[in-house]
């Protein structure tokens, strides 16, 4: 499901594989082909509980913080595609315009 194509920029915009648009602002570490997760680091030195708070707050998307799974996950999240195919997309869609 990562690899759906998002479009990018106004009416008329390109699609663009959802992946290729998250890499722009975060590293994905693992997961996303095959897999329905992807376990992301945080930017800018962010700990997993403030781009938690981020996402939810300014896009209305949860993820897990990853000091959820102990010491060694601070600083990182992961997003699943465990809901409908439609609320994924969304989530995607509503992440690629916000970034």
């Amino acid at each position: 499901l990562f690899d759906l194509l998002v479009t990018v920029g106004n009416e008329g915009g390109t699609d663009v594989p959802f992946l290729s648009v998250l890499k722009k602002v975060v590293t994905i570490l693992v997961g996303g082909v095959n897999a329905p997760y992807i376990w992301v680091k945080t930017p800018d030195g962010m700990s997993s509980w403030e781009f938690f708070d981020r996402l939810l707050q300014e896009v209305h998307i949860v993820c897990t913080p990853g000091v959820g799974f102990g010491p060694s996950g601070e600083g990182y999240i992961r997003f699943t595609a465990f809901g409908t195919r439609e609320q994924s997309i969304e989530a995607m869609y509503r992440i690629s315009t916000w970034i």
